[in-house]
């Protein structure tokens, strides 16, 4: 697991437990057709409950299997969101905070 800012993480299915800990989790994967492409409808609604989430000062886990796609893909939606940041420099964001993050430009041309 690791924290992209002081509210949300991205992480795997091991990071499960958290929810045990105080940290919301927000479980992703139903969000995308299989691994193709997201559902962008989906993806917007999932952002918009992480904001409000995060505007309320909880900590949030955003998850999918690996945390390598899907997840830091949200993530970076929400840096985005929250900060105002264009995707290319909310990407630098969360990739320098999730190093083995995957990434898929295909993806952000969908939003």
């Amino acid at each position: 697991m690791d924290w992209i800012d002081e509210y949300v993480a991205v992480g795997g299915w091991r990071d499960i437990f958290l929810r045990n800990h105080g940290i919301y989790v927000v479980d992703i994967r139903a969000l995308f057709y299989g691994m193709v492409e997201p559902l962008v409808d989906e993806v917007h609604m999932a952002v918009d409950r992480i904001v409000a989430l995060s505007n309320q000062n909880r900590r949030i886990l955003v998850r999918c299997l690996e945390g390598r796609d899907r997840a830091p893909f949200i993530a970076m939606v929400y840096v985005s969101r929250r900060y105002g940041l264009p995707y290319e420099k909310a990407y630098e964001l969360v990739k320098q905070r999730r190093p083995r993050t995957v990434f898929h430009w295909d993806w952000v041309d969908m939003l």
